[in-house]
């Protein structure tokens, strides 16, 4: 069964110029990690927090695997042959807080991903259950010959519209990360060929990478690193920063 796969994450880079600090001691040693910043301390809930107090890195940059580790990822898996909503996920590779000077691990806690969501915006062409089970076997049907079994394209596309918030665990009052946007996946001219498309919006840190997955072969959609200079103090406020990418398979 064609499946057609879509991720989006957010992640703080191993190295981010005159920000991310290498850990020197401890269980981490040699990792980076980034400062607790300065005007979380006045919430009073992070008053009692170590005054060294940081927080791992993702300690990678732009990876194309869907297991790679991220502050926040959204996935979404499609059936190709309908097109059909299959799977969506929402998951955090988790937080971890140390102490930047003697590298001791003070916490650990995965975000809640529950404000994350792909809902269904629009789909065109038949939507016919049962077909790729038919397919599957071999028989094609007058509308749908088994010779071009594999061509999305004759399924028209799918739309999906993408939200999602969350927030550091570990950090009381935290601002979020945000991203929004639509995905589009539309069937090509070509037997076996379509398009992944996204349009959107991504917050001011940290960095972020988007790719596609479809028959075997993943392909980037875009990837962004965060202005310079800009750290965790700047999540304020929602998305604002405008992306977009496609990927064309074959």
């Amino acid at each position: 069964m064609p499946i057609v796969s879509f991720w989006l994450s957010a992640f703080i880079p191993k190295t981010v110029t005159g920000y991310t600090k290498v850990l020197m001691a401890g269980p981490h040693m040699g990792k980076t990690a980034i400062p607790l910043p300065g005007i979380a301390r006045t919430w009073p809930g992070n008053m009692t927090k170590d005054w060294d107090a940081g927080y791992l890195t993702d300690q990678r940059g732009y990876d194309p695997s869907p297991t790679a580790s991220a502050r926040m990822q959204s996935r979404v898996d499609v059936e190709v042959l309908g097109p059909a909503l299959l799977r969506e996920s929402h998951t955090s590779s988790g937080t971890t807080e140390v102490n930047l000077v003697t590298g001791v691990q003070t916490g650990f806690a995965v975000a809640n991903m529950a404000r994350c969501r792909f809902v269904v915006a629009s789909q065109t062409g038949p939507r016919l259950p049962g077909v790729g089970a038919h397919f599957a076997a071999g028989q094609g049907g007058p509308n749908y010959p088994t010779t071009n079994r594999a061509t999305p394209g004759m399924y028209g596309s799918l739309t999906l519209r993408l939200k999602a918030a969350a927030g550091d665990p570990l950090v009381g009052a935290a601002a979020d990360i945000d991203y929004n946007g639509t995905i589009t996946i539309s069937g090509g001219g070509v037997p076996g060929s379509l398009t992944v498309a996204f349009q959107g919006l991504i917050d001011a840190f940290p960095a972020y990478d988007c790719y596609a997955s479809f028959n075997g072969v993943t392909k980037e959609i875009f990837h962004s690193d965060p202005p310079p200079g800009n750290t965790v103090a700047n999540l304020l406020g929602p998305a604002n920063r405008p992306v977009s990418g496609i990927a064309r398979f074959p």
